[in-house]
């Protein structure tokens, strides 16, 4: 990509309560952010839903992508990892990222990214991460899948007294891994996301067209393609879009 760039102060505002942090976003400016202290309508991929209650931070804030988003492919992940390092130094155990775009404690999912276009030059980059809150309080069927961060902080006393105080911490890193992936491309970056991932995964991929497929997710090449080394000994990459799930085995 072009020459390294360092992204300006953000502007946020708050609000108490929001369907979607990521709508109220879509008309702002790069370099513009919106928290909700609740979400009533949060969303994850393919609109499935996404459980945002009081004491968890929601939060979308605006992005600029130069050169149109085909030369941002990857993003999601850049944005986690520059999330994770600011995890890892709290320290969160296991903390590690979930392909395409969850942050992790271990086998349980703290958060997630989700990214929406708003305009040709800019991207939304939706963050949800349960810091006090228990989603499963919402959806018991969330009860042993989700964590927070009150429960997976390696020093409970690190941790801020209110959700809101762990915003800065969050937008510096979506500025990091934008910052990351401007200045090398996911190409410069796939070394640093394979070591996020907390080691190889027994995986299913489900293919939007085909039988599932079940592997060791070795990681992910230059151009995104997840690598999975198969049962009989060979491999085979799966580009992003090709995919419609991945489910972790073990």
């Amino acid at each position: 990509m072009s020459t390294a760039q360092t992204p300006p102060s953000w502007l946020l505002k708050r609000v108490p309560r929001a369907r979607s942090t990521n709508d109220l976003a879509k008309d702002l400016a790069p370099w513009q952010a919106i928290s909700a202290e609740t979400q009533e309508a949060g969303r994850g991929r393919y609109g499935r839903k996404f459980v945002c209650s009081e004491g968890g931070v929601w939060l979308s804030a605006v992005v600029p992508i130069p050169g149109g988003p085909a030369r941002w492919t990857g993003l999601a992940l850049a944005v986690g990892w520059g999330i994770l390092g600011w995890l890892r130094s709290i320290p969160v155990e296991g903390a590690r990222l979930r392909w395409p775009n969850d942050l992790m404690a271990n086998q349980k999912k703290l958060g997630g990214i989700l990214l929406e276009q708003s305009l040709p030059d800019r991207c939304v980059v939706g963050v949800g991460i349960n810091i006090f809150n228990d989603p499963a309080t919402d959806d018991p069927e969330l009860e042993g899948v989700t964590t927070c961060l009150k429960d997976c902080a390696g020093d409970a006393s690190a941790l801020p007294q209110k959700a809101e105080e762990c915003i800065p911490f969050i937008l510096e890193g979506i500025a990091n891994g934008w910052k990351k992936m401007h200045d090398a491309g996911l190409e410069g970056m796939t070394d640093a996301l394979n070591e996020s991932w907390g080691g190889k995964k027994r995986v299913e991929i489900r293919p939007v067209d085909g039988a599932p497929v079940c592997g060791e997710m070795v990681g992910i090449d230059t151009e995104g393609a997840i690598v999975v080394a198969l049962p009989d000994g060979g491999g085979r990459s799966f580009p992003a879009h090709w995919i419609e799930r991945m489910v972790e085995l073990s």
